[in-house]
């Protein structure tokens, strides 16, 4: 393997004004390089160089590398394909935040090896969340907007027993999306979607398709929420800077028990009574706060909005229910039309 960092020779007319390189010098690529490596005083772990594996494919497959959001796809078949497999790949390892990317080499084998495992019969899955709809909402015929707790809670239990949560996708209403791992009832009437963003006020929006379940799906509308307070262990509160204008807002949350500022991990290290110890994600986990009124669709993996490259149909209906509280006809008919026909082979095939 050969890595040209640029530096690799010099000739020997300039070798002694050129090969000695300075502190703060930049040696590497920009379009490749970590977001993290513009700044020299942030800690650069082997995400980094995962990142810039991301963008070499990245580039290799598109042409260009990518920055920000709106990540063109080079994928269009079944997500066990292997150029959806290395399209999966590269979107994790180009997560702006380095704690969201791939972390090793070995992570990434085992994020293949999950996509590649047979997974049960899609139909079986596409069922399945039909059911948990019909048994909890008896009464749907197309559309039901929910807004009260118990008959929330009793679905979103509901489906976490019924249902594999990994057999889901999600997208938010900004057009971020990705796998469905988790979602965990908070003590607060909170619920935690994928064990990181907190949402609160939730009111819930189903969709049902009496003769076509992979059209089936649910729509969680959330916030806005208040800002974290950051304290110490002693539960002192520690005064923060102002949130206003803000639309998320971030923290780490310790042993389960109290908010800080994600300024005090982001080096690895924590100061706690008296003495520095290392962050992990067992005792330190971050968290993520809408301030603002959001949303977040949910459907079954290889359907329409979980597969198409195309996001704008999904996210024009998911921002038009934040404004009707509801799915109306109008929006419901034109996400359908966007989407006809917009499913994986592996649910063609049994069509």
């Amino acid at each position: 393997m050969i890595g040209d960092l640029g530096i690799a020779h010099f000739k020997d007319e300039i070798f002694a004004k050129e090969a000695e390189t300075r502190p703060g010098e930049r040696l590497a690529n920009y379009k490749f390089s970590a977001p993290e490596q513009t700044d020299s005083s942030n800690k650069i772990t082997p995400a980094a160089d995962i990142y810039s594996l991301g963008q070499v494919m990245q580039w290799y497959f598109t042409g260009s590398t990518i920055r920000g959001l709106g990540r063109p796809s080079f994928a269009t078949g079944s997500r066990t394909d292997h150029a959806s497999i290395i399209d999966a790949v590269v979107a994790k390892a180009l997560q702006h935040d380095p704690k969201n990317r791939f972390q090793s080499i070995d992570e990434i084998i085992t994020f293949i090896k999950d996509i590649e495992t047979p997974k049960r019969d899609m139909w079986v899955q596409l069922h399945a969340l039909d059911e948990t709809i019909r048994r909890v909402f008896p009464e749907i015929r197309t559309t039901l907007a929910i807004k009260d707790h118990k008959r929330i809670r009793e679905f979103l239990t509901c489906f976490q027993r019924s249902c594999d949560p990994k057999e889901f996708w999600y997208m938010m209403d900004d057009g971020g999306d990705g796998n469905f791992v988790s979602l965990t009832e908070l003590p607060d009437g909170r619920w935690l979607l994928n064990e990181i963003t907190e949402l609160v006020n939730v009111e819930l929006l189903l969709h049902r398709d009496n003769n076509y379940p992979y059209k089936n799906f649910f729509i969680m509308l959330f916030g806005p929420d208040t800002p974290f307070a950051f304290s110490d262990r002693e539960g002192r509160q520690v005064l923060r800077k102002s949130t206003h204008g803000w639309t998320i807002d971030q923290a780490v949350l310790v042993d389960d028990s109290f908010y800080v500022d994600p300024d005090e991990t982001r080096n690895g290290y924590y100061r706690e009574e008296g003495e520095t110890v290392q962050v992990n994600r067992v005792r330190f986990k971050d968290r993520i706060r809408h301030l603002v009124q959001s949303a977040v669709m949910v459907v079954p993996n290889d359907t329409a909005t979980a597969i198409m490259i195309n996001r704008q149909p999904s996210i024009d209906l998911i921002q038009s229910t934040m404004t009707n509280r509801q799915i109306t006809d109008t929006d419901l008919r034109a996400y359908l039309n966007a989407t006809r026909g917009e499913v994986s082979q592996e649910i063609k095939k049994w069509m």
